[in-house]
């Protein structure tokens, strides 16, 4: 299964909200999406969607640079 990058700030987030909630699964129930999707987005599988960012104050950004060497 191929990983995505994912803002460290928004792992950050999720994983000091576990700490506090004392599991993924409370997590998981405050965000309203399933424990599954959770751990997928912790593990690199997946990105968080819209909703998820919106709760946890993140929103997505498109950044273009030019290559070097370009």
């Amino acid at each position: 299964m191929r990983t995505v990058t994912i803002s460290h700030p928004v792992l950050t987030t999720l994983r000091q909200m576990i700490r506090e909630a004392g599991s993924q699964k409370q997590v998981a129930q405050f965000l309203k999406i399933t424990p599954g999707y959770l751990n997928d987005i912790l593990q690199g599988y997946r990105q968080p969607g819209p909703k998820v960012l919106a709760a946890l104050g993140f929103e997505r950004t498109t950044v273009y640079r030019k290559r070097r060497g370009a």
